[in-house]
């Protein structure tokens, strides 16, 4: 049944097979940790096991919220309309640019200006 289940996960895309193979990483080390002697896991982590868990998990919800935007097209659409997914090619850089604060200190703020490149057509072209 298993065999079946990897199998038909595999078939589907490389974002599946990735989670996959990570899902089957952690559980082969934990299992590992356990045949070598290692203890349960604890009901309530510690301050920094629980520090430790979170950033964790914050790390694999954003890989699975970017994974998911490169399989869904709707949601890349809507990343890209919030800003947060482009590509695009530099057209000019400022590196050594330095704003001034409220507290007028001088802080460099490099400023890079880029022409987008949108995949789905956009612009319309008129036939």
């Amino acid at each position: 049944m298993a065999g079946h289940i990897a199998a038909a996960l595999c078939a589907r895309g490389t974002a599946d097979r990735q989670a996959l193979r990570g899902d089957c990483k952690a559980f082969t080390d934990y299992s590992d940790y356990r045949d070598s002697g290692g203890l349960p896991q604890r009901k309530r982590d510690t301050a920094i096991g629980a520090a430790r868990r979170l950033g964790w998990l914050e790390r694999a919800l954003a890989e699975f919220e970017s994974d998911m935007a490169f399989d869904d097209r709707f949601v890349l659409a809507d990343r890209r309309s919030a800003g947060e997914a482009f590509a695009g090619t530099v057209v000019e850089a400022e590196p050594g640019r330095t704003v001034t604060t409220d507290k007028n200190k001088r802080v460099p703020r490099p400023r890079v200006t880029s022409a987008p490149w949108i995949p789905c057509g956009w612009p319309p072209t008129p036939s």
